[in-house]
């Protein structure tokens, strides 16, 4: 997944303030760790490091619950700890939209085994943005957030004074991550009134996702366009022009309708057109329009 590379590429590029927060002491010295296991573990850490106390830090990231979250967890400890002789600080650091419900501990017959899991969202966004390291301040779109518009104009204000390379590559970091949120069209809005220069068509992925927010866009602007139309038909007692909006409508979402929808549409009365158009946005077909099987 396109989440896990950009957030594993995010803390390689050393997110100071994240990474203090979660271990509670300075990282800024901090070695990366290159972990090998046997091949026959097939298991790849997501992040290791060497603390300046000659500890060892290991970190994972999760944007979905994983039933087996423990026992992998498990696992890596005891593989750090036969590499390096040393017991790994171990925790996971959920990235997720719903509330985690990932296991953490194991308590059996001669097993007692535990470790950290934190959401992203425990720590402030503010604090991500005031950091000096543009890892932090794009994560920050990941943290508690209070004004997500203001949040994605302060990291945008951060990347539009890069060079134009790295600018491309961290407002991608930032669509992606925005995108795991929910906020992509939000963030491409605020592209659009800064004036953000740069060259979509040089980047496979910026060139794809412009154009599905564009059409995102301009569906939603329709579909509240004709919704306005809709109520305004109604409020002026026009039962014709209420009925062809809601024609509209449906083939907006669903395209061309089958002539006996367009018939039922037609002989409707005002308010059961009203009743039809309230249920627009909540339904995946036309015949939920009109409460049929």
């Amino acid at each position: 997944m396109k989440y896990d590379a950009t957030i594993k590429e995010l803390f390689q590029s050393m997110p100071i303030e994240l990474l203090n927060r979660l271990t509670g002491i300075d990282t800024s010295k901090a070695k990366f760790l290159s972990v090998e296991f046997p091949s026959v573990s097939q298991r790849r850490t997501d992040f290791v490091m060497l603390l300046e106390n000659s500890s060892i830090y290991q970190l994972e990231f999760q944007t979905d619950d994983d039933p087996d979250m423990v026992w992998r967890m498990l696992e890596y400890y005891f593989l750090i700890y036969k590499l390096y002789q040393i017991a790994p600080l171990q925790q996971v650091l959920y990235i997720g939209n719903k509330p985690s419900t990932i296991n953490s501990s194991i308590s059996l017959t001669n097993l007692d085994f535990r470790y950290q899991l934190i959401d992203i969202r425990q720590f402030s966004a503010k604090a991500m943005l005031e950091s000096k390291s543009l890892a932090d301040n794009l994560l920050a779109v990941l943290c508690k957030v209070d004004n997500i518009a203001e949040t994605i104009h302060q990291i945008l204000a951060k990347i539009i004074v890069l060079p134009k390379t790295a600018r491309t590559k961290a407002l991608t970091q930032l669509l992606i991550l925005s995108g795991l949120r929910g906020w992509k069209i939000l963030t491409l809005q605020e592209v659009k009134s800064m004036s953000l220069s740069f060259d979509i068509r040089e980047n496979e992925f910026l060139f794809d996702i412009f154009q599905q927010g564009q059409q995102e866009g301009q569906q939603q602007g329709l579909q509240q366009g004709l919704q306005q139309g809709l109520q305004q038909g109604l409020q002026q007692g026009s039962q014709q022009e209420a009925a062809i909006i809601l024609q509209r409508q449906l083939e907006c979402k669903f395209g061309t309708l089958p002539q006996p929808a367009i018939d039922k549409i037609r002989s409707a009365d005002a308010s059961t057109i009203e009743t039809w158009a309230l249920r627009i946005f909540d339904v995946t077909s036309v015949d939920e329009i009109f409460g049929l099987p």
